[in-house]
């Protein structure tokens, strides 16, 4: 079997992903593995990339985190999703689904992971009432 450490990794996104809109699913994408890092290796048109789970804070997750990852992932199908930031530190930040199961929400239901977004409500709560009041770049 390959060493999941020694895989080739690409830190050119392909203008198929590239193209990928907010939130909008990719094709079907191959899981090859999780490195020592956490990373979800994901394979695409014969390129692998690292990825990272949005929302997800891996320091302050189970120790068996990496071994559940590549258990429930390791050459699964899944989609992918980009928020507003596509790659940070050539690794992608994605919105993983499962059988069109988002797995990020997943690991946080079954308590195995913590958010990494403590403040969301409040920081979403605070963008809406900038809108409402129609302040700074929501200015109509």
């Amino acid at each position: 079997s390959v060493n999941i450490n020694d895989v080739k990794i690409t830190n050119v996104l392909s203008a198929e992903l590239r193209a990928l809109n907010k939130l909008e699913k990719s094709k079907e994408l191959t899981v090859v593995g999780v490195d020592d890092n956490k990373n979800i290796i994901i394979n695409a048109n014969d390129k692998n990339y690292k990825a990272s789970l949005i929302g997800i804070d891996y320091k302050k997750s189970g120790l068996d985190i990496k071994d559940k990852l590549n258990s429930d992932l390791a050459n699964k199908k899944v989609t992918i999703a980009f928020d507003n930031v596509k790659v940070q530190d050539n690794t992608l930040c994605v919105y993983l689904y499962v059988d069109g199961n988002l797995y990020n929400q997943k690991l946080l239901k079954d308590g195995l992971a913590k958010a990494n977004t403590s403040l969301l409500n409040e920081l979403v709560n605070a963008q809406k009432q900038a809108k409402t009041n129609n302040i700074g770049i929501w200015q109509k």
